[in-house]
């Protein structure tokens, strides 16, 4: 809109301005010999501020433009609203709210959708940064379900990365790992190199939530690179304050450091208030783990100023929660029971805000669906007093035998036939329920796995651990496509492995196209899906682990085919291969796949010279 807007009033002699100082200097005097285009020009000036980031020059004109003796054309006053709205969004959330929410009716008056879902956006992530999440989603969903109507590819991957953000900050990582998946695939699609980095990032930090660390330092890396291409000093500063962060997590202080100091100098640069609050708090929680507590205290009292200006609830918390550690380390107790207090009444603020949400919520809900009842009560009222005033006027005494029979009949059929449809519908809820809990309960010991991984340093038990994870990981995949399903127990293994090999590729940071699969489309009971998966799970790890790091080109072929009665899995690798008979018995990935062929009646082949190939062949 703002482009229609300087293509049709921007001056002529505006064309040879050589910076924006001079063309604000054409706009300003054009104001005066042009009353009738105050609005215009109001908001061409804004825009320079804006793109400038000098918010408060910006609402001084658009306020300007506001006035309500100057004539607005259709769109003015939207766009007017909406850079308000982001004028506002870094220091006054009230009023950032109240412009985006005008913006929005005015878009949806014009029907103008793709500004409309920009600014729904827009105050999706207002509400996330506040910890309305309930709002927040109402939001994101809503513009989620509109661009995928639209196609709209840009604003689908904004709601997408910031629904992600939201599972993020409930806990739900693996939720914010596949809606971040999601967004980078719609990026790879238009081939946007920006987007592309923002997704790495992003699924970094998922990553690093699930405290799988080699495949977070990998995709910021990466994250990092596109961003070094695309020369955006603030995406620079964010990536390597996230790969500062990491490295502390695994314990690298020197290369932590190295990385926090750089991305301090470029936060700078490009004067990102926030992104450099967050930054002085992670050094400052580098200095307390390094014992350095007067200097981490300094650093983590300058955050904290700026993150409370920002209301930036989560990273006040973890700001609040050093300062604690800091002050008790120092033995200043005083000061530490002052934290306390604060940290508490932040959270107790969260909480109760997010009840809030919660409550209004469900009312509403309440209120639609008592509506939609009523309605249908009427509607059903209004139909049998029609079908009574039909049966009045062709009353014949020579079809009340007939009509009696017809009626008793049809509502013999229709008892029985509700009676089945009860039944059918008691069944398949209590079958979802089942596969729900199974699916919740492996997602919990899949966490758990994750948990217990942040607290070993051994590397052989680390890999134990992981691999187990990927084995419950493995059944969790079948249980939440039967949760979808509720009407057979059978599983289309080409979909099914396809998802199991793809999240396994992730998980060891390897890309997809290293792995050539071949799979037939082959629906088989889940009591033999699951066995199937487990043992391409243990193949596909040990081609990950073992086999891609001796090669230098590495590649992963997996066929499965179906011939008459007889279903065949081939699993290969171009890797070295390995003595079959030196084996250790108690390897429990061997263990693994040497039972579960037993247990499917299957014969199992394998070649280990020079290569590795894997056959099982299973008789149906």
């Amino acid at each position: 809109m703002l482009r229609w807007f300087l293509i049709l009033f921007l001056p002529l002699n505006a064309t040879f301005a050589q910076s924006n100082e001079e063309i604000l200097l054409l706009y300003k005097d054009s104001i005066h010999n042009n009353t009738h285009t105050k609005v215009d020009w109001y908001n061409q000036i804004s825009f320079i501020h804006l793109t400038r980031k000098e918010y408060d020059s910006a609402r001084k004109y658009l306020h300007l433009g506001l006035k309500p003796d100057l004539k607005k054309e259709p769109g003015q006053k939207a766009y007017i609203y909406n850079s308000l709205g982001i004028s506002y969004s870094s220091f006054k959330i009230d009023s950032s709210i109240y412009f985006y929410t005008k913006a929005k009716e005015e878009y949806i008056n014009l029907k103008d959708t793709a500004n409309m879902l920009s600014t729904t956006n827009n105050l999706g992530k207002i509400y996330r940064n506040l910890g309305l999440y309930e709002r927040a989603l109402h939001n994101l969903t809503y513009a989620a379900l509109i661009s995928e109507r639209q196609k709209d590819t840009l604003n689908l991957s904004s709601s997408y990365t910031t629904i992600a953000s939201i599972h993020s900050r409930l806990k739900d990582f693996n939720e914010a790992l596949r809606y971040h998946y999601l967004a980078l695939n719609l990026s790879l699609a238009v081939n946007d190199t920006a987007k592309i980095s923002s997704s790495y990032n992003n699924i970094g930090i998922a990553y690093k939530n699930l405290g799988q660390f080699d495949s977070t330092i990998v995709y910021y890396s990466k994250a990092l690179q596109l961003e070094k291409v695309l020369q955006d000093h603030q995406g620079i500063g964010r990536v390597l304050n996230n790969l500062g962060t990491a490295y502390m997590h695994i314990k690298q202080y020197d290369s932590a450091i190295s990385y926090l100091n750089d991305a301090l100098e470029w936060r700078k640069k490009s004067n990102d208030t926030k992104g450099l609050a967050i930054t002085l708090n992670n050094l400052g929680k580098w200095y307390a783990l390094n014992h350095n507590n007067q200097k981490a205290l300094d650093l983590l009292l300058t955050a904290n100023k700026s993150l409370k200006e920002l209301k930036l609830a989560d990273d006040l918390i973890d700001n609040l929660e050093n300062l604690f550690l800091t002050y008790e380390s120092l033995g200043v107790y005083k000061s530490a029971i002052t934290i306390s207090k604060e940290l508490i009444s932040v959270k107790d603020s969260l909480l109760s805000q997010e009840k809030m949400e919660a409550v209004i919520e469900s009312q509403i809900k309440y209120e639609t669906d008592k509506k939609i009842y009523e309605i249908s009560i009427l509607e059903e009222q209004q139909r049998v007093q029609e079908a009574e005033l039909k049966i009045k006027q062709s009353w014949i005494v020579s079809l009340v035998i007939i009509t009696a029979l017809v009626i008793a009949i049809a509502l013999l059929i229709y008892t029985l036939w509700g009676k089945e449809k009860a039944a059918k519908r008691q069944v398949e809820t209590l079958m979802q329920e089942l596969h729900h809990r199974v699916k919740n309960n492996l997602q919990l010991l899949s966490s758990i796995f994750s948990l217990q991984s942040r607290a070993i340093h051994d590397a052989n038990a680390l890999e134990a651990v992981k691999s187990g994870e990927n084995r419950v990981n493995a059944m969790a995949i079948i249980h939440k496509k039967l949760y979808r399903k509720t009407e057979s127990r059978t599983v289309n293994l080409h979909e099914y492995v396809s998802e199991l090999i793809e999240a396994l590729a992730f998980s060891y940071g390897y890309h997809i196209s290293l792995i050539k699969m071949k799979i037939d489309p082959i629906n088989l009971d889940v009591d033999k899906v699951i066995p199937i998966g487990l043992i391409v799970n243990e193949l596909v790890s040990n081609s990950f682990k073992y086999a891609f790091t001796k090669t230098e080109n590495p590649e992963l072929k997996i066929a499965l085919k179906q011939e008459e009665n007889t279903i065949i899995l081939t699993v290969s690798d171009n890797g070295p291969g390995f003595d079959l008979e030196k084996v250790d018995s108690t390897s429990m990935g061997m263990n693994i796949i040497t039972t579960l062929g037993q247990q499917l009646r299957g014969s199992v082949h394998w070649k280990t010279q020079g290569t590795t190939a894997f056959t099982l062949t299973i008789k149906q």
